[in-house]
């Protein structure tokens, strides 16, 4: 049995190394531009940047959605977005602070 399963994974990994993928380029590379634009640093804020969002994606969900209705708009749109909050991967229009500052409670 482990035979065979050491061969089902060494034909799986040549076939994958066979096939060529369908983009080869990606449309838009953000690297060479955020390069361009912060230099020697662009690794670190790309890292800062991400860990933060992590974070607050994290906290994110422990915070009640009326707290965060007291926020200005544009701010709540924000840290939605940041946290991944937004289109399908939202929250319910019930736990949305969006919502409650819309529609109230």
């Amino acid at each position: 049995m482990k035979l065979l399963i050491i061969l089902c994974c060494v034909l799986v990994s040549v076939s994958a190394f066979s096939v060529e993928p369908l983009v080869t380029e990606p449309a838009i590379d953000l690297v060479p531009i955020i390069t361009a634009l912060l230099g020697d640093k662009a690794t670190a804020v790309i890292v800062i940047v991400s860990i933060i969002g992590f974070v607050w994606a994290q906290l994110r969900q422990l915070i009640p959605a009326e707290y965060m209705a007291k926020l200005p708009g544009w701010l709540i749109w924000y840290l939605e977005l940041l946290a991944a909050n937004k289109g399908k991967a939202g929250n319910a229009s019930s736990n949305s602070p969006e919502h409650l500052k819309k529609w109230g409670g």
